[in-house]
């Protein structure tokens, strides 16, 4: 991944840690207000990584101790390489796992399936989970494609038990080839 989309990943990254402001973030979660566990958003070029973010954000007095997200995406232009801890995953050693399967309702996309929990029975505070990185194919045309999450929860203590309610947005990548370079010559002048 380019030095830029990596500057332009960590600063959403950190927009994103609570306490942080930002104009794009979720207003604070209200006591009682559902927990959700997001899939954010990338931004790439054909024959690249693109790297997105799985948000949690916990609400009320919700003590989450596991995340799944299961997010569907189009196999043909996608294809899944890894999932790597964020800082917030880290404060609780978290283990992260991932499984890849077949979309039986539609061959042309699969599903990932995502598991966040924490090794210490800790509860996990809100923020940046994890990174996903996924391969752009090199023949890819541009265009957003989404990201379908359909995201579950399991509380911290023994023994754990579903969070209800729990919510979470659908994610997206675009896909955007290279702008062109224009040359123009330093010392023209008129």
């Amino acid at each position: 991944m380019p030095f830029s989309e990596r500057i332009i990943v960590a600063l959403a990254a950190i927009l994103l840690l609570p306490g942080s402001v930002s104009l794009l973030a979720a207003p604070p979660q209200q006591a009682g207000a559902a927990t959700s566990v997001n899939v954010g958003y990338g931004i790439s070029e054909p024959g690249r990584r693109v790297d997105v973010p799985i948000v949690l954000e916990v609400g009320g007095t919700a003590q989450v101790g596991t995340t799944i997200n299961e997010i569907t995406f189009p196999n043909k232009v996608l294809s899944f390489v890894e999932a790597n801890t964020a800082p917030v995953s880290e404060s609780v050693n978290a283990a992260i796992s991932t499984a890849v399967t077949a979309d039986a309702a539609d061959p042309a996309k699969s599903i990932l399936k995502v598991t966040i929990a924490s090794k210490d029975k800790k509860p996990i505070p809100s923020g940046v989970l994890a990174s996903l990185v996924f391969e752009i194919a090199k023949d890819a045309a541009e265009a957003t494609l989404t990201l379908k999450n359909t995201p579950q929860g399991l509380t911290a203590g023994e023994p754990a038990r579903p969070i209800q309610p729990i919510a979470g947005r659908d994610g997206e990548i675009k896909i955007s080839p290279v702008p062109p370079v224009t040359f123009a010559c330093f010392f023209y002048m008129h």
